[in-house]
């Protein structure tokens, strides 16, 4: 799979430097000795201080991050043409993402927390006017409808359009800044959540899951477009970004926001039209799909097509990048099987040999899944001939 990643990039970008950073080589960079060992072994959070370190021995002025679970399928020109904004994000699945935020310390944990939520891209449309605006909304999805009445008692109708939630595994850094910053807020997240047994369990009773470099990732997004907005999320929350944690002031693009206006797509929106996206109910789910998957994968993927050297989707948006985003990274020892999301002391335990066999087959079975039944042949022959992919779609994949 990271071949595959790694010769589609170059296939597109012959003009552009490749880092690839696997375990054979991730302790060669400075940072592998230097960055806190809780972390270390963490390589989503991990692989945002080798590209820091990248980026400013190399001394580049940009640097594409890519997870080896993708496929470039075009030049990214998105990314490439850009050099006005701090950092590019693509988008992930159509929810909202919440994090925990921990603003004190006392002996009551309800009290310690405030949640962070990834902004909505809003329309207010003024009736009496007929004007519309567009605004982000900061708040909770839950708490939008009793937003949307305070709204249209002033006679403005509120729509929620999108919801600008960030994936770890394809964005653009034009400033090494950012990749310190999210290191900082990677670290702070790691504590608020991982601080001790008790801290993890009631944080994970309350519904909330470890997003380790996602959730920086989206801390340090979601803040960078709040100060673009001039608008404060929660005052309590941005009085304890001091010192090291200050306010993160990066100018930032969701380059596929509005999904429904997009050209061109480079994450997770390419999995689901635009129906289904809207639907996004069980009858749309790929009938081909992994049941680890089926929610986040539409029928619409059988019906990709190709014209000439570029892969569309149903809606005509041009797939420049494809994300397996299938939970891959949970079928891994690096992330204990996924055991980091439930426990504080993950550095302690072990998978079991039938753990591991189990995640194994289950790994094999998630990419086999699109290689027989999720893609149709003509996406398959697309990724051969003008993503140099060779052979990987032609046989059944095995570790």
């Amino acid at each position: 799979m990271a071949k595959c990643a790694i010769d589609s990039f170059k296939k597109w970008h012959p003009d552009v430097p490749v880092h690839f950073v696997n375990e054979d080589n991730i302790g060669s960079f400075k940072v592998s000795t230097r960055y806190p060992k809780k972390m270390r072994g963490h390589f989503g959070i991990f692989r945002f201080a080798i590209a820091a370190e990248i980026m400013m021995t190399e001394k580049y002025d940009k640097f594409i991050v890519l997870g080896s679970d993708t496929i470039t399928c075009a030049r990214m020109d998105e990314f490439m043409d850009n050099w006005t904004h701090d950092i590019l994000v693509t988008l992930c699945s159509s929810h909202q993402l919440t994090l925990p935020y921990r603003v004190q310390r006392s002996n009551n944990f309800r009290d310690d927390f405030k949640v962070l939520s990834t902004p909505v891209l809003c329309v207010a449309h003024d009736r009496a006017n007929e004007t519309s605006n567009c605004f982000h909304y900061y708040g909770h999805i839950e708490q939008f409808q009793e937003t949307q009445r305070d709204f249209d008692k002033e006679g403005v109708t509120l729509i929620a359009s999108d919801y600008l939630y960030a994936n770890s595994d394809v964005l653009c850094v034009n400033n090494p800044a950012v990749f310190l910053s999210i290191l900082k807020f990677a670290s702070k997240y790691w504590d608020d959540f991982h601080e001790s047994r008790e801290q993890t369990e009631f944080l994970t009773s309350l519904g909330f899951e470890f997003y380790a470099d996602q959730g920086a990732i989206n801390m340090v997004a979601a803040l960078s477009l709040a100060h673009q907005d001039e608008s404060l999320i929660d005052p309590q929350i941005i009085s304890t970004l001091v010192g090291d944690l200050k306010m993160p002031m990066f100018s930032i693009s969701y380059i596929e926001v509005p999904f429904i206006m997009a050209t061109s797509l480079y994450n997770a929106r390419a999995k689901k039209s635009i129906d289904e996206a809207r639907r996004d109910a069980a009858e749309s789910a790929h009938p081909h799909a992994h049941p680890e998957c089926a929610r986040q994968e539409g029928a619409s993927i059988l019906k990709y097509r190709v014209d000439g050297d570029k892969l569309f989707t149903v809606d005509n948006k041009q797939i420049k990048v494809w994300h397996y985003m299938a939970h891959l990274g949970l079928n891994t020892t690096s992330q204990r099987l996924g055991r980091v999301n439930a426990v504080s002391d993950v550095d302690d335990i072990e998978p079991t040999k039938k753990e591991l066999a189990a995640a194994k087959h289950r790994f094999e079975d998630i990419v086999n899944s699109y290689i027989f039944g999720v893609f149709n042949e003509e996406t398959k022959k697309f990724f051969k001939e003008h993503c140099a992919c060779g052979t990987f779609f032609e046989k059944e994949f095995r570790l």
